[in-house]
């Protein structure tokens, strides 16, 4: 099965190039969005769900990070998925 969209919330470059030859090299997703703190990834995924286009499948958020972490990330995603009807298992 192939995941059309990935999100890797991630600060360490390491691991972004990590997880995406890892991701590519078994074929799991088609595309990836890439976002360096919880920050960054609020402003690139909550215009997508006001506007209704297709979000991530799967989102891989470290949680110790700079401006904004995966904690703080989780709970703003978890008040914005919400308005637009979505569902998340974390």
């Amino acid at each position: 099965m192939t995941i059309n969209t990935i999100c890797i919330i991630d600060d360490d470059p390491i691991f972004v190039f990590g997880s995406k030859i890892l991701l590519r090299n078994n074929s799991f997703a088609s595309d990836y969005l890439v976002c360096q703190n919880g920050k960054e990834a609020l402003d690139v995924i909550t215009p997508l769900i006001e506007s209704e286009e297709k979000l991530p499948e799967v989102i891989f958020l470290d949680l110790n990070m700079p401006i904004m972490d995966g904690w703080e990330f989780l709970d703003e995603f978890g008040k914005i998925s919400r308005k637009g009807g979505l569902e998340y298992i974390y």
